[in-house]
């Protein structure tokens, strides 16, 4: 995503101009129908509305992004997104939420084995708890980040690591470590010519002179900022600097000047936190589920019209070949009537395969209970050799042949698609794999396998274990479902 974005991160472009170039990339994508390139197009825009507090518009390039993820049904791109959510919700200080949106993000880095990610989650994590004042979590979640940041993560991740440690350790009041952080913090984004992120670390350090009441070197640090974010238009850190300046000329006494920085402050915060803009924000929220609909219903709509296109042409050709297509026609119905015939036919057949093999388990399973009642140890392991019961196997081979010969008429190269997609999976894991395909109870899977439900249960963990199911998604949906979700993805 950063190798394709068309802007350096170190460009000296304004936030506008940014946002220009973004849209034309963005333009492109759809011209050129890189659902790739939409999906970072929509996310750089989220970026650059973020920065210039535009977040109705923020919102809704998250929103176009998020169907693209769910309708790829891409993990990675599902991660990304529950990222920026949480992002958004950090913005109304809903901490809670960004807590949960972080947490879903790690979930998805986890199962793409994505260590970068994992690391940004669990340092985010750990952030929010600070702002919660739950330090042992913050700290908890710090540990685990932090190795694996230093071992992946880019100086522009780090310095915004060590920032954030730095304000848990000033909160604590370990403020000898805390300054130690923060500078490493902003000799970092110095290097990287992160102007923004300077800002953002300086003005945390000013918090740490404020802590520690070196009062004087805080105010410089906001008067500096305040010049460099005005002319960058850093509109959220110029607002720290006028309540930080306002804090400080109160604890000196200055009640002239700290009031003139508290109406700077929120006048700002005014401007862009209205009410109109939150109710946007809300508003456009409570509509996602609308436009995911909507979405839907435009793709059925365009299907429509590839089909009415395509009866057009059909009655252009039934004009010319009208003898012809009727000979076709009846042909194709001639063979659609066979072809429903055979597989009503090869239902039944499958379905008396099931029943016999049911009967034939249960027959021997209530032979074996009479042997038991009726003879002693010794007595009934030879009378069970003498039965034969199939080598110790419930289900032989002949009645696993007769069983996947009828199910391949039913479904055909349902069998090869299970094995090529998870090569894998064990023959056990294959055969419990079908009967669910089947929408058979647990009961009669055991009764068929001849194994008990208990490991019906077991064989059914071991099976979702082996396919990389989701522990949300339910097993018996996705094995009806996998033929026609393979298609889909090979499309």
């Amino acid at each position: 995503m950063r190798k394709q974005n068309p802007i350096d991160k170190n460009s000296t472009l304004n936030d506008f101009e940014k946002i220009k170039v973004h849209k034309q990339f963005l333009s492109r994508a759809k011209a050129e129908k890189n659902i790739t390139n939409q999906f970072y197009g929509y996310l750089y825009l989220f970026v650059d509305y973020y920065f210039t507090n535009d977040y109705v518009n923020m919102n809704k390039c998250l929103l176009d992004a998020e169907v693209i993820a769910n309708k790829t049904n891409n993990v990675s791109w599902k991660g990304i997104i529950n990222m920026r959510k949480a992002m958004a919700f950090g913005i109304k200080e809903d901490r809670e939420n960004a807590i949960k949106y972080f947490f879903k993000a790690y979930e998805n880095c986890k199962t793409v084995k994505d260590s970068l990610c994992m690391g940004e989650s669990l340092e985010q994590i750990s952030a929010k708890y600070k702002e919660l004042d739950n330090y042992e979590k913050a700290h908890y979640y710090y540990k685990q980040a932090i190795p694996i940041l230093s071992k992946y993560a880019d100086s522009y991740q780090m310095a915004l690591t060590y920032n954030n440690y730095s304000n848990l350790l000033n909160h604590e009041e370990n403020y000898i470590e805390s300054q130690k952080y923060i500078d490493s913090a902003i000799s970092m984004a110095q290097k990287n010519n992160d102007l923004y992120k300077v800002m953002l670390y300086s003005n945390n350090k000013a918090t740490i002179y404020t802590s520690t009441k070196e009062f004087s070197k805080a105010i410089d640090i906001y008067k500096e900022g305040e010049i460099v974010n005005k002319k960058n238009k850093f509109t959220d850190m110029l607002m720290y600097n006028y309540i930080g300046q306002s804090e400080l000329y109160t604890a000196k006494g200055n009640y002239q000047l700290a009031n003139e920085y508290l109406k700077k402050y929120y006048f700002l915060k005014d401007s862009l936190n209205g009410v109109e803009i939150n109710l946007k924000i809300a508003d456009l929220e409570a509509k996602y589920e609308n436009q995911k609909k909507e979405a839907s219903l435009k793709k059925a709509q365009l299907e429509l019209s590839k089909s009415d296109r395509k009866i057009e042409r059909i009655y252009a050709l039934i004009f010319f070949s009208g003898i012809l297509l009727i000979v076709l026609v009846y042909s194709l119905i001639k063979k659609v009537k066979i072809s429903k015939k055979e597989i009503q036919i090869n239902k039944s057949n499958l379905l008396e395969v099931k029943n016999l093999l049911i009967k034939k388990n249960e027959m021997l399973l209530k032979k074996e209970h009479e042997l038991k009642s009726l003879l002693s140890q010794k007595e009934i392991e030879e009378e069970i050799k003498s039965f034969e019961i199939y080598n110790l196997r419930i289900l032989t081979e002949s009645d696993w042949s007769s069983f996947k010969k009828y199910f391949e008429k039913i479904h055909p190269n349902y069998i090869e698609k299970v094995r090529s997609t998870y090569p894998k999976i064990t023959e056990a894991e294959e055969r419990l794999f079908l009967c669910i395909k089947l929408n058979l109870k647990s009961k009669e899977i055991a009764s068929i396998l001849g194994i008990s439900n208990e490991s019906v249960k077991k064989n059914r963990n071991r099976l979702r274990k082996k396919i990389n199911l989701n522990i949300e998604d339910d097993l018996e949906v996705f094995v009806r479902n996998f033929q026609r979700q393979s298609i889909l993805l090979n499309h």
